[in-house]
């Protein structure tokens, strides 16, 4: 069986930066829990290395992700401006699933602790 992680995620998004923080939990092959610290800064081509890498083994878990993270790391991987999309989300409350028109390709395992 293939390991699993649990991927703990948060988007910040400034004017001109954007960041997320990412805990990794995960059991070794002796049943020990491992966990790894990451951050990703303003890099499009790390964050697409990493969701190729963990959209299969992880399970991402954010504080109101569905309604913010997910799309953020959507976005940022279509080449959209964070900035803008997370403006769109929290000012004019419109859906980052309105926004972007090729979400549906990106799948991965979330978990929103705000709605679960």
């Amino acid at each position: 069986m293939k390991n699993v992680k649990a991927i703990f995620f948060d988007f910040e998004v400034f004017k001109f930066d954007w960041l997320v923080c990412i805990t990794e939990y995960w059991l070794d092959e002796n049943k020990e829990l491992k966990t790894k610290d990451l951050v990703i800064l303003n890099n499009k081509e790390q964050l697409s290395d990493y969701y190729e890498s963990n959209k299969d083994c992880g399970i991402f878990i954010g504080k109101n992700s569905s309604r913010y993270d997910n799309g953020i790391m959507v976005g940022i991987l279509e080449g959209r401006n964070p900035k803008e999309l997370s403006d769109n989300i929290i000012e004019k409350d419109i859906s980052w699933k309105t926004q972007i028109r090729n979400w549906r390709k990106y799948n991965f395992l979330y978990i929103d602790i705000m709605q679960d």
